[in-house]
């Protein structure tokens, strides 16, 4: 491990270098309690980790798969929830999940942006002159004493 130094509040922090590290054992299904533990840090600094974004650039799709196995996770822990507080607790923690790849890759995962434009249509004369005379032509057809256009 690298070298140790406080954090803000006390807690010992992992260097940057070790993000590889640490993402891969919580792609091998550890807990990110049990990472922290081996690697004498805290649990938030594990955390600070999956969730900041550090590392993004450079691990790019380790980052993602950490993302996309947190979502499996919490699916997976409230399909096999007991009873209602286990799914409630794993249904919150997915939908965080779920938020935060959202967030962080919208590419892959989310809402599309949506663009509108304006869009202008030119019509020559010569084609505007056959539209008005067709128009022109239009005779309302009577139906029982009403026009097309009336009873439309």
């Amino acid at each position: 491990m690298s070298e140790k130094r406080k954090g803000g509040r006390g807690h010992p922090v992992i260097a940057k270098d070790d993000l590889p590290a640490v993402l891969q054992a919580y792609l091998d299904g550890k807990k990110p309690s049990e990472i922290a533990k081996e690697r004498g840090v805290s649990r938030r600094a594990i955390y600070a980790y999956l969730l900041t974004g550090m590392g993004d650039e450079k691990y790019g799709e380790m980052v993602t798969g950490a993302m996309a196995a947190r979502i499996a996770d919490a699916d997976q822990e409230l399909e096999d929830a007991e009873d209602q507080v286990e799914v409630s607790k794993w249904s919150q923690l997915g939908k965080f999940a779920r938020m935060d790849f959202e967030r962080r890759r919208p590419a892959l995962y989310g809402q599309k942006q949506q663009t509108t434009g304006t869009h202008e249509v030119t019509i020559d004369s010569a084609l505007q002159e056959r539209m008005e005379a067709i128009l022109k032509r239009r005779e309302p057809k009577l139906i029982g004493g009403k026009s097309d256009a009336d009873v439309g």
